[in-house]
């Protein structure tokens, strides 16, 4: 949405928007279902407040670096474009994003290997 607002990419998050609103529905029962075992009675609150620091974030961003932000989330949109839903998820997780809030529950798992011995 920040996108669709700052970088004059209306169409292009509305198609992305449809393309992909079943596997955001899907995603977004599966966020509020972890919300709810982490958090309980308090998680729709505290998924409500995360939401919108990853909004304002990205809003922060696109105010900073504009140019940069906007490249690269068109970028984004031109790939999702030839995608298949069932690959979003795939394609997130592979994309590097070191300036975006990722829960760590949704990080990749590390595995640092002693090589001293």
């Amino acid at each position: 949405m920040v996108t669709a607002l700052t970088c004059d990419a209306r169409p292009q998050y509305n198609n992305y928007a449809k393309k992909f609103q079943n596997t955001f529905v899907d995603h977004g029962h599966a966020l509020k279902q972890l919300f709810r075992l982490s958090h309980g009675a308090g998680a729709e609150k505290v998924l409500n407040s995360y939401i919108t620091t990853l909004a304002n974030r990205a809003s922060q961003r696109s105010i900073s670096k504009r140019s940069h932000y906007c490249k690269r989330t068109l970028r984004t949109f031109i790939a999702l474009k030839h995608m298949k839903p069932r690959e979003l998820a795939l394609f997130s997780m592979k994309r590097p994003a070191g300036d975006v809030d990722v829960p760590s529950s949704c990080r990749p798992e590390v595995i640092l290997v002693d090589k001293s011995k």
